[in-house]
């Protein structure tokens, strides 16, 4: 398969008006075609603690951390300089537009965006009008007009308050033919997401290595923290012992957890460890401040200086500390049905933390569950009003047939084991 460059990346952005944040992710963007296995890093660096067992709960979790200007998610990206005007063009990239992915193949897969607008309604406006983008909408929400595009992208309880456009064909003088897709989102509600995660939309697909396009302090700023509560989600899901790998696999799942698509599998169902060995190095940088935080705690800790394995403790006090540290509306979820609703956030974790790694577990990915089945479902069904019929039944189709063939592959395969046990 074939990835679009950042030169192509930047071109495909600058045809639609200025965002305050944009980035792009996906398989169209990074690689996600994964190698046969899992590769670690030559040299892996980490930060040891003075105490004489690193894995010892007898240390606090801070829930504030110094902000520095090489941010967490700066870090997970290949990183675009350069001002974020809406044209530019990266000299280093390749003139085809496309690099290919470990996999090969001459197939341009589709580039997804997301955008973060101050004004929503003037931003679909000019998008309409100014830039002549008028056709990436439905005939539905063009009859409508901007203001109704707006309304229904930041509409309550209805979706992970987005609008997107899809199967966009792009318009270039370059030979491949390229479609690419756009998510608009408020920087309020974007950081709303990030802080809160209510609907772990466009959080969860920040918790991913991304490829930043414009470039907002601010955002990326507050996304340190959506990486750190990342980290401590995956750490609650994982026994006192794993893989390196095992970690970046739960930290991508944290989003797709309930998701509609993976039940329904109108995606890829090895979708998380595909994008985790497609792109090792991106993890390791998006979240290698946070695993240094955590070891710091003693949280974590690696069985030695170059070993790909962690260990974590696993009793009630460093539960708590974890699940006290997650966004506080979040660990609201988790409360069982019958702690009282004056618990602090701190009394909280330590109610759940008791009921001892599996209920605590069990707790976590219900309460994940419940957050992206219904911001994915909602969302999806938004989606049938913003991108019209014919090109949702197109987008479907495509996302079925993954899907299908995922499924196809894994039974292939569950099938040649048996075959040679037997």
């Amino acid at each position: 398969m074939m990835v679009a460059d950042v030169g192509m990346l930047r071109e495909m952005l600058a045809s639609l008006p200025r965002a305050a944040f944009a980035f792009a992710y996906g398989s169209g963007a990074l690689n996600q075609d994964p190698p046969i296995a899992f590769s670690p890093h030559p040299h892996i660096s980490h930060t040891t603690t003075t105490t004489a067992n690193p894995c010892s709960s007898s240390s606090s979790i801070s829930t504030t951390t110094t902000l520095t200007t090489t941010t967490a998610l700066s870090a997970s990206v290949s990183a675009i300089k350069g001002s974020s005007s809406r044209g530019g063009s990266s000299s280093s990239a390749p003139c085809s537009g496309f690099v290919l992915s470990k996999r090969g193949g001459n197939k341009a897969k589709m580039v997804d965006f997301i955008v973060a607008v101050e004004d929503p309604a003037s931003w679909h406006e000019e998008n309409m009008t100014t830039c002549g983008n008028t056709a990436h909408y439905s005939s539905l929400m063009r009859a409508l007009g901007p203001r109704a595009c707006a309304r229904l992208q930041d509409a309550q309880h209805f979706g992970a308050r987005m609008y997107f456009n899809t199967l966009v064909p792009f318009r270039s003088e370059r030979p491949q033919q390229q479609l690419f897709k756009y998510g608009v989102i408020s920087t309020t509600a974007l950081a709303h997401d990030i802080k809160h995660w209510s609907w772990l939309y466009a959080a969860g697909r920040l918790q991913k290595p991304v490829r930043i396009l414009t470039r907002n302090t601010q955002l990326e700023r507050l996304n340190k923290l959506n990486i750190e509560n990342a980290a401590r989600a995956a750490l609650l899901t994982l026994p006192e012992t794993f893989r390196e790998e095992d970690m970046y696999v739960a930290l991508a799942s944290l989003s797709y957890t309930g998701d509609v698509r993976m039940a329904v599998r109108a995606e890829d169902c090895d979708k998380t460890r595909h994008i985790v060995r497609g792109n090792p190095e991106g993890f390791r940088a998006l979240y290698t401040p946070a695993v240094r935080m955590l070891t710091k705690a003693g949280m974590l800790c690696r069985a030695s200086s170059c070993s790909t394995e962690f260990h974590q403790p696993h009793d009630v006090d460093s539960r708590a500390r974890l699940l006290g540290a997650l966004p506080e509306r979040f660990l609201r979820k988790l409360a069982p049905a019958r702690a009282p609703n004056t618990l602090s956030s701190c009394e909280l974790a330590r109610e759940i933390a008791q009921r001892g790694p599996l209920l605590s577990r069990k707790a976590l990915l219900d309460a994940l569950k419940s957050v992206v089945r219904a911001s994915s479902l909602q969302q999806s069904v938004k989606g049938a009003l913003t991108a019209g019929i014919v090109r949702s039944v197109k987008y479907a189709a495509a996302k079925f047939a993954a899907g299908r063939a995922s499924f196809a592959v894994r039974a292939a395969a569950a099938a040649a084991t048996a075959s040679v046990r037997s």
